[in-house]
């Protein structure tokens, strides 16, 4: 009695039913992820601008003399460098604007908002690139 080998034509669409519904799921994350770690070079050049704010706040206790360029706050980039068009900061309030880059544009800006709790500075982030999750 010979055994047939292979698989049957119903299995085979089996599988590229299974593999079609996983790519449906993988793909859009994977992306997703791409962007996240993509952004992560705008949210990391905000990291001195925060140390900044928190260090002027320390020896001011008054946010609205933390502005780009005094109390220890670095000066604001306002020439694109990097994957930044611009950073700012206002009265402690750190704004960062990314290039238009890998479907990036200027409405997924990055900002972090001094929040006083007790004497110590927390931030708060906000900006289109919160709203659509690529930063938290």
């Amino acid at each position: 009695m010979k055994h047939a080998k292979g698989i049957t034509y119903f299995e085979f669409l089996i599988v590229v039913g299974v593999l079609g519904m996983l790519a449906t799921f993988a793909i859009p994350a994977y992306k997703n992820f791409k962007m996240r770690e993509s952004y992560h070079e705008v949210i990391e050049a905000a990291a001195p601008f925060k140390a900044g704010v928190s260090e002027c706040y320390q020896v001011s206790h008054n946010l609205a003399v933390c502005d780009a360029g005094t109390n220890r706050v670095p000066a604001a980039i306002t020439q694109p460098k990097g994957k930044i068009a611009s950073i700012t900061v206002v009265d402690g309030v750190i704004t960062v604007i990314p290039v238009p880059y890998n479907g990036f544009t200027a409405k997924h800006s990055y900002i972090m908002t001094p929040v006083i709790k007790g004497k110590e500075v927390t931030w708060k982030a906000s900006g289109g690139a919160v709203d659509d999750g690529f930063a938290s």
